[in-house]
């Protein structure tokens, strides 16, 4: 659901969690990557809550509206910009990994990008072809044009934080679309959510830069 934020005049997207605020520990990791002091650093790419709304057995919680990368409509039209992806997103794991998070959901549908310098008209929430009054996108500038967009993490839902990066061991079923081997079987022994994430964005530049937009020079690192 999309929606204006009026404090911000900001367009905003309403994500639903079936759990009191209280109970939800989304919520809890989103806003911790969401301070003052953790939003002044730019290697922190977790999209930044805006509010809250509450209710007795649920909430929403309010984020800004961003451009999904999947289905890969725009994705990059040279392999810098595909590159400059790769380089954000890892910059931004190096950064939930320090600071204990392990996200557990590493696929493109949990990278966005803030197009906003790329979509001057804006664009429609649920369909991507269409700006915000549903008429065909125009004036579309491709990432080179606009020297970059900014991508950010969404989705904390199977997310875990933990005190510690050292020795950390979880035996945690995960719905992820996106599995490394040592987490399928069913007698699987407790693994490593971290090298895990690492794992499943590996893959997930495969599938985009390799299966997707075909740049060969990449092909030769996987």
């Amino acid at each position: 659901m999309d929606a204006i934020h009026v404090a911000s005049s900001r367009r905003v997207c309403l994500k639903r969690i079936a759990l009191p605020a209280e109970q939800s520990v989304e919520l809890q990791i989103i806003q911790f990557l969401s301070s003052e002091q953790r939003q002044k650093d730019p290697r922190n790419h977790a999209v930044p809550l805006l509010d809250v709304l509450r209710a007795h057995d649920h909430c929403f919680l309010i984020l800004p509206l961003c451009r999904s990368l999947f289905p890969p409509i725009e994705l990059f039209n040279t392999l810098g910009e595909g590159l400059d992806f790769v380089d954000q997103t890892l910059e931004g794991f190096a950064y939930l990994h320090e600071v204990g998070i392990a996200h557990r959901d590493c696929a493109i549908s949990n990278m966005v990008m803030d197009a906003d310098k790329m979509l001057p008209h804006s664009f429609h929430p649920d369909f991507l072809t269409k700006d915000m009054r549903a008429r065909r996108l125009r004036g579309v500038r491709s990432r080179t044009h606009v020297a970059g967009v900014k991508y950010y993490f969404i989705d904390f839902g199977e997310s875990m934080k933990f005190d510690s990066t050292e020795n950390v061991r979880i035996d945690v079923w995960s719905k992820a679309s996106i599995h490394a081997p040592e987490t399928l079987d069913d007698d699987r022994p407790p693994y490593d959510p971290f090298k895990v994430d690492i794992w499943a964005a590996g893959t997930t530049y495969a599938n985009v830069l390799v299966k997707v937009r075909h740049f060969r020079t990449v092909q030769l690192l996987f």
